[in-house]
């Protein structure tokens, strides 16, 4: 069905008469509203003005009582058809004096008050007489009249518009038909003969009124002489054409990928003979016979070839595509799919054009290499050491995860930066590294220390040069060595104890004989000058000496008390030497059942001796208080092992009260022994600084001491952690609720619940 097209007259002609009937509409609504706004306004002045006179008429009937010649005057205001209602009210007596209102038929009726409708003006006024209000007048006047009258107006107006648009309308038609819709004509007829013909012989069309009619002729005459020339040239075009296809034909035809062109339902319409070799066929002809569906015959997977239209639909093209696809022998295979939507003019999709690379062979070779590239990748992963790889300007090409942690940075910002500015620390150190890429050896630098967080770490760094063809590059290892240098150091320190405990329990034993001699030869003495034994006193008779006068000499220039406090001098080196020797021992591994007041008093008068070189502690100068509950019950321990835990909380406590801060009393210590439940409780406390609520949580970490550089290794009570937890299925810690210093406190099952001693 052919679209109906006005001409170009009837267009004119209604433009005009739409924009001046748009125009004369505007000017006379703006008319009408004029005019219906004076209706109004003259009304309300007539309204107001009536209501005045009514007021000034009223004022002394009202004041004599006249009513009817109130009612008199209200009628004869009804001469004013614009009046549809009066009510006077006497404002003394408060009463209705007079009320007329318009009914139907233009009749007046009485009425005692006034409605109160939409198309009415209210105007209300006092009666006064004498400078007195004696009463109010109210009127009520009506717009029906004011509304015939717009009407009217509105519709002379749309007469007028109209009898305008119908005298413009057949004036532009005479003038549009002679100077416009003719030479259009003339001009169409010459075109449609020059076109039927194919010459110039056809007459030209005469001279036209408008400037523009004579142009427009001129410009088809131009047009059609150029339509000539281009007609020539398209001929000539067409056979290059066909010389270029014939080429293109070639090429698509032996083109290596398969190209071919489909239906939007998938149908096969064209293809080559790539495309049909890559499906397994023996000709193109035989692909197009045979797939008729391309999702369901070729796509392994149906879900794909939808996603790809869905994709398609939107971007009108897709390329290289990897996808699954079956041969027609039902052989899987992998290639790289690009689609291309074609449309008419009308936009409707007419047909795909596709082109299809068998990528089988490649496509499993490079899983292999990103399989062999991940694998690598999970192996540096894995690494706790930080790998990074550079070239030869120190650019940094590979990282593993422990490089991004330590960097802040993920894979994609580390590569390519500088390695000292991904990190900083290894600016000293890349001369070093440039000298292992240069002199092509490895290069170990072991114990550097940077700082991390505020405290000094140890790394070992190590460079080795990697050279593949013409590529240069090296790969740098860092492994934080902190704990292992500490470890070694702990070590040195332990065989140096070790080694001076064998020289303390060697001049032990030593000490032991010549102080075994002393106490025997003190012991005889004493009891040499006893008179008590009957073999003193047989000799003393034979030698002549008086043994009471003797007894008596030594008493009186107190030689007997020097004996005796030689004697328990001795005894108390004795105790002191037997207490080194057992805490000297190696632990025997084995676990006892152990009194913990008998352990406690002798870890308290094995420490009471200690006396350090340095004047950081002196257990002479400290109380030590016992507070041992006679509940306290038995444990499973190694004695030797719980006498070191001892030993270094009551170091530690002595150290404190030693250090520099204002002690408030006199320094004591406490150990408490009490029972709680099956558990026997041990409890240190002094009345020291305390522990700062940061160091808290770390008192017991290995390596971690608040005292000076060459005062303590920070093993002492991790090491006790590790005796009471583990050796002992006990629990130690800190109470935190305590304030007046430090009061460590120890757990330990009682022997009646240990069924078995913990492993060793």
């Amino acid at each position: 069905m052919t679209k109906h097209r006005p001409t170009t007259r009837a267009f004119i002609n209604l433009t005009l008469l739409l924009v001046t009937t748009i125009v004369l509409l505007v000017f006379g609504f703006t008319d009408y509203l004029r005019e219906k706004n004076s209706y109004y306004a003259e009304l309300n002045r007539v309204i107001e003005q009536t209501t005045e006179e009514l007021a000034a008429s009223l004022a002394l009937p009202i004041w004599n009582f006249q009513d009817d010649q109130a009612i008199k005057i209200i009628e004869n205001a009804f001469l004013n058809k614009d009046i549809s209602a009066v009510l006077v009210h006497d404002a003394l007596s408060d009463r209705v004096v007079a009320g007329r209102m318009r009914i139907e038929g233009n009749a007046i009726a009485a009425t005692d008050s006034i409605a109160g409708v939409a198309d009415q003006i209210i105007a209300e006024r006092p009666i006064v007489l004498a400078d007195r209000v004696i009463g109010k007048i109210t009127l009520q006047g009506t717009t029906r009249n004011i509304q015939t009258l717009a009407q009217k107006a509105l519709q002379r107006i749309a007469l007028t518009i109209a009898t305008l648009n119908i005298v413009l309308y057949i004036l532009l038609n005479i003038v549009l038909k002679r100077h416009i819709d003719a030479p259009l004509k003339l001009i169409e007829n010459f075109a449609r003969e020059i076109s039927m013909q194919g010459s110039l012989t056809t007459t030209r069309p005469r001279d036209a009124f408008l400037l523009e009619m004579n142009s427009l002729r001129d410009s088809i005459v131009v047009m059609v002489e150029r339509l000539q020339q281009q007609y020539d040239a398209l001929a000539e075009s067409q056979r290059k054409l066909r010389s270029t296809e014939t080429r293109y034909r070639d090429l698509y035809e032996n083109a290596l990928a398969g190209i071919f062109r489909m239906s939007s339902s998938g149908q096969i319409l064209t293809a080559n003979a790539a495309f049909a070799n890559i499906l397994g066929y023996n000709a193109p002809e035989e692909a197009v016979r045979n797939v008729t569906s391309l999702k369901n015959q070729v796509f392994k997977d149906g879900t794909v070839y939808d996603l790809l239209m869905a994709r398609l639909d939107e971007t009108e093209q897709v390329s290289n595509y990897i996808i699954s696809f079956k041969k027609t022998d039902g052989e899987e295979r992998v290639g790289a799919l690009g689609l291309r939507t074609i449309r008419e003019t009308d936009d409707q999709q007419e047909y795909i054009d596709g082109i299809l690379h068998d990528m089988t062979e490649r496509f499993f070779a490079e899983r292999k290499v990103r399989e062999a590239h991940a694998f690598i990748q999970e192996i540096l992963d894995s690494m706790p050491s930080v790998v990074i790889g550079v070239d030869n300007q120190t650019t940094i090409t590979h990282c593993n995860k422990k490089a991004q942690n330590e960097t802040g940075l993920d894979a994609r910002r580390l590569l390519g930066m500088k390695l000292a500015d991904a990190l900083p620390r290894m600016i000293p150190h890349e001369p070093a590294i440039i000298s292992a890429l240069q002199e092509r050896k490895t290069v170990l630098l072991t114990n550097q220390p940077h700082e991390t967080d505020g405290a000094t770490r140890l790394e070992s760094i190590l460079a080795f040069p990697v050279y593949s063809g013409e590529l240069q590059g090296a790969v740098i290892r860092i492994d934080d060595v902190t704990d292992q240098a500490k470890m070694e150091e702990l070590i040195l320190q332990t065989e140096k104890m070790m080694s001076v405990g064998g020289l303390a329990a060697g001049m032990a034993h030593e000490i032991n004989n010549p102080l075994a001699g002393i106490l025997l030869g003190v012991q005889n003495i004493i009891r040499r000058f006893s008179p008590d034994m009957q073999s003193n006193r047989k000799l003393a008779t034979e030698t002549g000496c008086d043994l009471d006068c003797v007894s008596r000499y030594l008493d009186a220039r107190g030689i007997r008390p020097l004996l005796y406090g030689i004697r328990d001098s001795g005894e108390r080196a004795a105790k002191i030497v037997s207490n080194m020797l057992s805490f000297a021992r190696q632990s025997q591994s084995h676990h006892m059942v152990t009194r913990l007041d008998d352990l406690m008093d002798k870890c308290i008068d094995l420490a009471s001796t200690d006396y350090d070189l340095k004047k950081k502690y002196d257990f002479k100068q400290i109380r030590i208080i016992r507070e041992y509950s006679p509940e306290t019950p038995e444990i499973l321990c190694s004695p030797q092992e719980l006498e070191q835990v001892m030993l270094n909380l009551l170091k530690n406590a002595a150290y404190a009260l030693n250090s520099a801060f204002e002690q408030k009393a006199p320094p004591q210590i406490i150990v408490r022994l009490r029972k709680e439940d099956d558990w026997a409780v041990i409890e240190v406390e002094d009345n020291g600084p305390g522990i700062s609520d940061t160091h808290k949580r770390q008192i017991f970490e290995p390596f971690f001491t608040t005292k000076q550089p060459g005062d303590g290794t920070g093993l002492g009570l991790s090491v006790s952690y590790f005796i009471i937890t583990r050796n002992h299925n006990g629990k130690i810690w800190l109470d935190t609720e305590f304030r007046s210093g430090a009061r460590f406190c120890i757990q330990l099952p009682s022997a009646a619940s240990s069924a078995t001693p913990p492993a060793q």
